[in-house]
């Protein structure tokens, strides 16, 4: 995975900077609270209709919770028209993380197309879908213990969308991602694959 350039940012290049100028944005995991609370209602509305206005947006764990419609809890982004639900206790109760299987549901689509039929992953509390209008939603894995919506994408406006509810940015048994969470769990493949994917769907109306 590779050839793309990448700059990080922050709430404040939210509020002040031009976001416009990023082709897509990818929003990690996270406590989707915490995102609320730093983003705020100026900072929701101003991701939302950069998307609506052609931006991609790629929501991994903490990062696709905050996508769907406002909670009542705390303010959302507002793009996905359903509910982003989180945790998913019967893979792991919060604190705990685990390795879980999730299986392919579209193999036409041009993200999972060739792809591995079932693999394992981290989940870290994130997300499953549950979506209020199926037009123009596609779910592209689900969660092998629930049957639940594991990793989804459709369109906002003029934006491409994809969320997933689980970990799949983290190298369980690698260090190329900077880091050594979840170090403990064996899982010898990578998912990077599917992210390098996701990233092309959410491009591909640039090219």
């Amino acid at each position: 995975m590779g050839g793309y350039e990448v700059q990080e940012f922050d709430e404040n290049d939210v509020f002040n900077g031009d976001i416009s100028r990023f082709q897509m944005i990818i929003f990690p995991g996270g406590d989707p609270r915490e995102y609320s609370f730093a983003l705020g209602t100026t900072g929701m509305k101003r991701l939302r209709n950069y998307v609506n206005y052609g931006g991609g947006y790629f929501g991994i764990g903490g990062g696709a919770a905050i996508a769907d419609l406002d909670s009542g809890l705390w303010q959302s982004i507002g793009i996905f028209d359903g509910d982003a639900i989180w945790p998913i206790d019967q893979i792991a109760q919060y604190p705990e993380y685990v390795l879980t299987k999730i299986d392919m549901s579209d193999s036409e689509h041009e993200i999972s197309r060739g792809g591995r039929e079932r693999f394992e992953t981290l989940y870290r509390w994130g997300p499953d879908f549950f979506q209020y209008q199926p037009e123009n939603f596609s779910i592209i894995y689900y969660y092998n213990i629930t049957q639940r919506p594991a990793m989804i994408s459709f369109t906002y406006g003029s934006g491409r969308v994809v969320l997933v509810g689980c970990q799949i940015e983290i190298e369980e048994n690698d260090d190329r991602d900077g880091g050594d969470f979840a170090s403990d769990l064996d899982d010898p493949d990578s998912e990077w694959e599917l992210i390098d994917r996701s990233i092309q769907f959410c491009l591909a109306d640039w090219f």
